[in-house]
């Protein structure tokens, strides 16, 4: 068995370089898509009380990701529900925050900082490359790959 090890080396590298090739692919394709979500307004409004200053963006009721075929200004029933909007270094410039002003330096309001709209994708995205293989390694073993996809 000890022998076999060697052997194996060039498997693994091999294996290692196809990862990172589909991880560069799904980092490519898929880079900030689970924070795509419906908001209430187009941009986000500087909202000022006695106490704080901060941006409020809020979330419609839909939890779905918007983006490629969904659109929450044109949704499949014909009612509006919201603007796309996603975090402020999304490669996909129309779903970026556009901060009225250019005051930027103000904190998110509790509750409207972009988030993922799904929990479970916190560990398994293509934001950098270590997640990117983790989701790759996740779809090779085929534990969970439904989820994913």
């Amino acid at each position: 068995v000890i022998s076999s090890v060697p052997r194996l080396a060039n498997v693994t590298i091999m294996m290692f370089f196809c990862f990172w090739i589909f991880g560069i692919i799904g980092i490519t394709l898929l880079d900030g898509i689970f924070y795509h979500g419906c908001r209430a307004t187009e941009n986000p409004v500087l909202r000022v009380t006695n106490t704080s200053t901060c941006w409020e963006w809020p979330f419609t009721g839909d939890e779905r990701l918007c983006g490629g075929r969904y659109s929450c200004d044109s949704p499949p029933d014909g009612v509006a529900v919201g603007f796309c909007g996603g975090r402020e270094d999304d490669p996909n410039k129309n779903v970026r925050p556009n901060f009225p002003g250019g005051r930027r330096g103000y904190p998110w309001c509790e509750g409207s900082q972009p988030k993922k709209i799904f929990p479970e994708t916190d560990f398994v995205h293509f934001d950098h490359m270590g997640g990117a293989l983790l989701t790759v390694f996740q779809c090779m073993t085929m534990e969970g790959w439904t989820d994913i996809m």
